[in-house]
């Protein structure tokens, strides 16, 4: 059994890929729940984490200079949700 390199609460990058190896998207999100075949990962605001295979995710150096808060559930506090941009606020 392979060890799990990842924790939860986490910031990581999937780097989705076709079947020809190209690659369709690039999104940051942040662990929700481990399990042994992959992550629960959040990539929005919302409480709904989107389960992700461990080889399709990648840490992030520097993620200390990200804020966490903006993703999942917990996130939304921090959100002007009438703002379309839904650029979180710094008041």
């Amino acid at each position: 059994m392979e060890e799990i390199k990842f924790k939860q609460g986490e910031l990581v990058v999937f780097i989705g890929k076709d079947n020809n190896g190209e690659i369709y998207s690039v999104e940051i999100g942040k662990i929700k729940r481990l399990c042994q075949d992959g992550a629960f990962v959040y990539y929005h605001t919302g409480d709904t984490a989107a389960k992700t295979d461990y080889s399709d995710l990648y840490k992030i150096r520097n993620s200390y200079v990200i804020d966490k808060e903006s993703l999942g559930a917990e996130g939304l506090e921090n959100i002007d949700v009438d703002n379309e941009q839904h650029i979180p606020r710094i008041d």
